[in-house]
């Protein structure tokens, strides 16, 4: 008999585990017309959005496709004491991020499929509709605080390492020689500098000037985190763009716009391109201000047979780490792969550097710090070898980029090949250049077959921000909130 109840129990625990968490929302509320509106439409277009594009921004939570979450969100889901104030906080950030998520994500739908849920729903102004059905849905989670919490801490932290990967692939064993090649890889990284500075170098500068410095005063919500208006995160990321100095001239080494054409990814560098977003952190337990800028190539070209690293596109990221007080913390930057970190710290900057077999040692740059940098990238490798101040950059060719959004590459328009069955409504398709894996398409490289026993999914494969686990040794990613703290930065002197 006590052996039957213990089957049973098993049994029982196992199957609820099994089944995925629900928010609590009492039934009496579901009755409401507006909110049983609101979540029937929300949930509808999430179904579809995960067919057509997958996930764009942020981390869906199952059976609630009205909130969203990232790695800045859970540190405060996990690690600070929340209220019913800061709770209120938290679910705006995660109803303006399931917002943003879907609004970018439905613009890629079939004009059909979005048409017929506009009218469905009778739904004018579809972006006004989604970020006011997401408030409403996510306010009634209120009602009980402390469930809520309860509920949001039970949520599976995103980890883009594959631990079964890992197991498999004898980590403990194979991280060792990994480690050497680590190392090895970036003393050389180091000297590239020495043998390239003198180099005839084109530099692709902003296309807008320098403004003079204000200072600038940001609201903060009740979890101590700053709330920026659109125009406040432009005129940031204009003060502080960066120059982007390549010593080659040929197609795969000019900042480029992507572009589809016939199902496929292409470049334009006939207009050389950046692209930029903003982000948050947090630094000596104080929330940072983190201006990303991104720049698109055609390819990684081949340097002969066999290159593991070589493939179709690949792109940069460079982050400013900003106080909200506009002092500049540290620079950092990858590959759109998650390879290669870079930190850039300043020649008197403390540091305190991971030591240890199983700790990824952080290749570091030393520069001089100003409100824009020019970045040295090498010719087809486009690693980051150099950083310095702009105004003491002397290039053979200047040419200036377009700042673009970095959510346009989200939505771009589809060009299809002209036939007699193409009609009006596939006229204007749209797609990400990220697939619903999160991949760029194409981008894939030899190296994944060597190197998956690190854990990483698919490595050389350009990803979405998000997705970024960058280091082979250990666990760490480009978006985890404390990232300076994790690898020994420490503030320089003001």
């Amino acid at each position: 008999m006590l052996q039957r109840l213990c089957i049973f129990l098993s049994i029982l625990l196992l199957f609820g585990c099994s089944q995925p968490l629900k928010p609590l929302i009492s039934p009496q509320t579901k009755q409401n017309p507006v909110i049983f509106r609101c979540q029937q439409a929300i949930n509808h277009l999430e179904t579809m959005t995960v067919h057509h594009s997958g996930t764009l921004i942020g981390v869906k939570i199952n059976n609630t496709p009205w909130l969203r979450s990232n790695r800045l969100l859970q540190h405060f889901i996990q690690h600070r004491s929340l209220n019913e104030s800061n709770l209120n906080s938290l679910l705006v950030r995660m109803s303006d991020l399931a917002s943003h998520g879907l609004i970018n994500e439905s613009k890629n739908l079939p004009q059909v499929k979005r048409s017929r849920w506009l009218t469905d729903y009778k739904i004018v102004d579809p972006q006004r509709f989604i970020q006011e059905c997401n408030a409403q849905l996510s306010q009634l989670l209120l009602v009980n605080p402390g469930q809520t919490i309860s509920w949001l801490r039970q949520l599976k932290q995103d980890d883009d390492y594959s631990d079964t990967a890992r197991v498999i692939g004898l980590y403990p064993l194979m991280s060792i020689p990994f480690r050497y090649g680590v190392v090895q890889e970036q003393q050389q990284i180091m000297q590239l500098w020495s043998g390239e500075a003198d180099k005839n170098w084109s530099a692709y500068q902003p296309s807008t000037k320098t403004r003079a410095y204000t200072n600038d005063k940001f609201p903060l919500d009740s979890l101590g985190l700053p709330v920026l208006t659109s125009l406040q995160q432009n005129k940031l990321l204009n003060r502080y763009a960066p120059t982007w100095m390549i010593a080659s001239e040929t197609a795969a080494n000019i900042p480029g716009q992507p572009f589809w054409h016939k199902q496929q990814l292409k470049v334009n560098v006939k207009q050389p391109v950046s692209y930029n977003y903003v982000s948050l952190g947090i630094f000596n337990d104080q929330p940072v201000l983190q201006l990303n800028y991104l720049t698109w190539f055609t390819e990684r070209p081949s340097d002969g047979w066999p290159d593991l690293l070589a493939g179709q596109h690949d792109a940069v990221i460079f982050r400013i780490h900003l106080t909200l007080n506009n002092q500049i913390i540290a620079y950092d930057s990858i590959h759109l792969c998650g390879c290669w970190y870079t930190l850039v710290l300043e020649p008197d900057q403390p540091y305190i550097p991971r030591t240890g077999w199983f700790n990824e040692p952080t290749l570091v740059l030393r520069s001089q710090f100003s409100n824009r940098m020019a970045l040295y990238l090498q010719t087809d490798t486009h690693l980051l070898i150099a950083a310095s101040p702009a105004e003491r950059t002397v290039a053979t060719k200047v040419s200036h980029y377009t700042a673009l959004p970095f959510e346009q590459l989200l939505s771009l328009p589809l060009s299809l090949p002209k036939s007699k069955t193409t009609d009006a409504s596939h006229s204007d398709q749209r797609k990400a250049v990220f697939n619903k894996l999160g991949y760029v398409a194409g981008s894939q490289r030899d190296e994944r077959w060597l190197y998956w026993p690190m854990g990483i999914k698919s490595p050389g494969t350009l990803r979405r921000p998000g997705d970024h686990a960058i280091n082979f040794i250990g666990k760490l990613h480009f978006d985890d909130p404390l990232i300076l703290e994790k690898l020994g930065v420490g503030m320089r002197k003001l």
